[in-house]
Protein backbone atom coordinates (compact mmCIF):
# COMPACT_ATOMS: atom_id res chain seq x y z
CA UNK A 1 0.00 0.00 0.00
CA UNK A 2 2.93 2.37 0.56
CA UNK A 3 4.04 1.94 -3.18
CA UNK A 4 0.59 3.61 -4.12
CA UNK A 5 1.39 6.89 -1.79
CA UNK A 6 4.71 7.11 -3.88
CA UNK A 7 2.69 7.22 -6.86
CA UNK A 8 0.35 10.10 -5.66
CA UNK A 9 3.44 13.18 -6.37
CA UNK A 10 3.90 12.27 -10.19
CA UNK A 11 0.13 11.53 -10.99
CA UNK A 12 -0.18 14.64 -9.10
CA UNK A 13 1.74 16.59 -12.05
CA UNK A 14 -0.07 14.57 -15.17
CA UNK A 15 -3.17 15.86 -13.42
CA UNK A 16 -2.29 19.62 -13.14
CA UNK A 17 -1.23 19.13 -16.73
CA UNK A 18 -3.97 17.15 -18.21
CA UNK A 19 -6.54 19.71 -16.23
CA UNK A 20 -4.66 22.48 -17.88
CA UNK A 21 -4.75 21.06 -21.29
CA UNK A 22 -8.14 20.43 -21.17
CA UNK A 23 -9.33 24.29 -19.76
CA UNK A 24 -6.63 26.36 -21.93
CA UNK A 25 -6.26 23.69 -25.01
CA UNK A 26 -10.09 24.82 -26.27
CA UNK A 27 -9.05 28.76 -27.58
CA UNK A 28 -6.30 27.16 -29.01
CA UNK A 29 -8.42 24.48 -31.41
CA UNK A 30 -10.74 27.20 -32.32
CA UNK A 31 -8.12 29.85 -33.67
CA UNK A 32 -5.79 26.88 -35.35
CA UNK A 33 -8.82 24.81 -36.38
CA UNK A 34 -10.55 27.47 -38.40
CA UNK A 35 -10.02 26.82 -42.09
CA UNK A 36 -7.26 29.82 -43.86
CA UNK A 37 -8.24 33.03 -44.71
CA UNK A 38 -11.08 33.44 -41.89
CA UNK A 39 -8.71 34.08 -39.08
CA UNK A 40 -5.53 36.78 -39.77
CA UNK A 41 -2.60 35.35 -40.16
CA UNK A 42 -0.97 37.24 -37.57
CA UNK A 43 -3.55 35.69 -35.15
CA UNK A 44 -2.63 32.30 -36.41
CA UNK A 45 0.98 33.21 -36.55
CA UNK A 46 0.64 34.14 -32.44
CA UNK A 47 -1.39 31.28 -31.66
CA UNK A 48 1.46 28.79 -33.10
CA UNK A 49 3.76 30.24 -30.91
CA UNK A 50 2.11 30.59 -28.13
CA UNK A 51 0.96 27.05 -28.62
CA UNK A 52 4.43 26.07 -28.40
CA UNK A 53 5.14 27.64 -25.19
CA UNK A 54 2.04 26.03 -23.95
CA UNK A 55 3.07 22.76 -24.37
CA UNK A 56 6.56 23.80 -22.61
CA UNK A 57 4.63 24.97 -19.77
CA UNK A 58 2.56 21.65 -19.46
CA UNK A 59 5.69 19.20 -20.07
CA UNK A 60 7.33 21.44 -17.46
CA UNK A 61 4.60 21.20 -15.10
CA UNK A 62 3.92 17.56 -15.49
CA UNK A 63 7.95 16.98 -13.92
CA UNK A 64 8.58 19.44 -11.98
CA UNK A 65 5.36 19.44 -9.67
CA UNK A 66 6.12 16.32 -7.52
CA UNK A 67 9.59 18.24 -7.12
CA UNK A 68 8.14 21.45 -5.65
CA UNK A 69 7.82 21.75 -1.94
CA UNK A 70 4.83 21.95 -0.28
CA UNK A 71 3.08 24.69 1.04
CA UNK A 72 2.77 28.49 0.68
CA UNK A 73 5.24 31.18 1.01
CA UNK A 74 4.58 34.73 1.64
CA UNK A 75 5.48 36.30 -1.84
CA UNK A 76 8.84 38.76 -1.24
CA UNK A 77 11.48 40.06 -3.85
CA UNK A 78 13.45 37.67 -5.32
CA UNK A 79 16.89 37.55 -3.70
CA UNK A 80 18.51 34.38 -5.72
CA UNK A 81 19.02 33.68 -9.07
CA UNK A 82 16.41 30.36 -8.24
CA UNK A 83 13.84 32.70 -7.39
CA UNK A 84 14.14 34.58 -9.93
CA UNK A 85 13.87 31.28 -12.72
CA UNK A 86 10.78 30.98 -10.46
CA UNK A 87 9.29 34.56 -11.24
CA UNK A 88 10.41 33.97 -14.80
CA UNK A 89 8.55 31.26 -15.14
CA UNK A 90 5.12 32.24 -13.14
CA UNK A 91 5.35 35.04 -15.39
CA UNK A 92 5.90 33.30 -18.94
CA UNK A 93 2.77 30.73 -17.86
CA UNK A 94 0.41 33.16 -16.75
CA UNK A 95 1.03 34.84 -20.56
CA UNK A 96 1.10 31.56 -22.44
CA UNK A 97 -2.88 30.48 -20.19
CA UNK A 98 -4.39 33.57 -20.61
CA UNK A 99 -3.26 34.66 -23.79
CA UNK A 100 -4.93 32.54 -26.14
CA UNK A 101 -8.40 33.69 -24.49
CA UNK A 102 -8.11 37.28 -25.81
CA UNK A 103 -6.72 35.62 -29.67
CA UNK A 104 -9.69 33.27 -29.56
CA UNK A 105 -11.93 36.46 -28.80
CA UNK A 106 -10.30 37.90 -31.89
CA UNK A 107 -10.51 34.80 -33.88
CA UNK A 108 -14.29 35.01 -33.54
CA UNK A 109 -14.91 38.38 -34.26
CA UNK A 110 -12.79 37.22 -37.84
CA UNK A 111 -15.57 35.17 -38.03
CA UNK A 112 -17.92 37.63 -37.48
CA UNK A 113 -16.49 39.61 -40.33
CA UNK A 114 -16.06 37.09 -42.59
CA UNK A 115 -20.03 36.29 -42.35
CA UNK A 116 -20.70 40.02 -43.14
CA UNK A 117 -21.43 40.45 -39.43
CA UNK A 118 -20.77 43.56 -37.37
CA UNK A 119 -18.29 42.19 -34.46
CA UNK A 120 -18.84 44.97 -32.53
CA UNK A 121 -19.79 44.35 -28.81
CA UNK A 122 -19.03 40.95 -29.54
CA UNK A 123 -15.43 40.86 -27.72
CA UNK A 124 -16.40 40.46 -24.60
CA UNK A 125 -19.02 37.08 -25.26
CA UNK A 126 -16.81 35.57 -27.15
CA UNK A 127 -13.98 35.60 -24.13
CA UNK A 128 -16.57 34.63 -21.70
CA UNK A 129 -17.89 31.83 -23.63
CA UNK A 130 -13.89 30.74 -24.51
CA UNK A 131 -13.41 31.36 -20.43
CA UNK A 132 -16.06 29.51 -19.20
CA UNK A 133 -16.19 26.86 -22.09
CA UNK A 134 -15.98 24.11 -19.82
CA UNK A 135 -19.33 25.24 -18.14
CA UNK A 136 -21.47 25.53 -21.29
CA UNK A 137 -19.58 28.34 -23.33
CA UNK A 138 -18.71 25.92 -26.10
CA UNK A 139 -21.98 26.09 -27.14
CA UNK A 140 -21.99 29.59 -28.48
CA UNK A 141 -18.26 28.50 -29.97
CA UNK A 142 -19.72 25.95 -31.85
CA UNK A 143 -22.23 27.81 -33.26
CA UNK A 144 -19.99 30.91 -34.39
CA UNK A 145 -18.12 28.19 -35.74
CA UNK A 146 -20.51 26.41 -37.45
CA UNK A 147 -22.13 29.56 -38.72
CA UNK A 148 -18.93 30.36 -40.81
CA UNK A 149 -18.78 26.80 -42.01
CA UNK A 150 -22.16 26.55 -42.89
CA UNK A 151 -20.86 29.33 -45.84
CA UNK A 152 -20.83 27.95 -49.63
CA UNK A 153 -17.19 27.44 -50.27
CA UNK A 154 -16.77 29.99 -53.08
CA UNK A 155 -17.15 32.99 -50.23
CA UNK A 156 -13.38 34.35 -50.02
CA UNK A 157 -12.40 36.82 -47.37
CA UNK A 158 -11.59 39.31 -49.94
CA UNK A 159 -15.10 39.05 -51.39
CA UNK A 160 -15.84 40.10 -47.97
CA UNK A 161 -13.65 43.04 -47.16
CA UNK A 162 -15.00 44.37 -50.29
CA UNK A 163 -18.78 44.78 -49.76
Amino acid sequence: MLWLLSLISPLEGVATAAALCLFVGYPYVVILGLPPGIVRPSIKSLARWLFVGFVGVVLTLAVAIPFLPEGYETPRNPQSGHEWLELFFGITSVFVVFLPFFLGAVALNDARRYMRQDPTMETVPNFLALYFGCVGGMLYVHRRVREVLALPANTSLERTREG
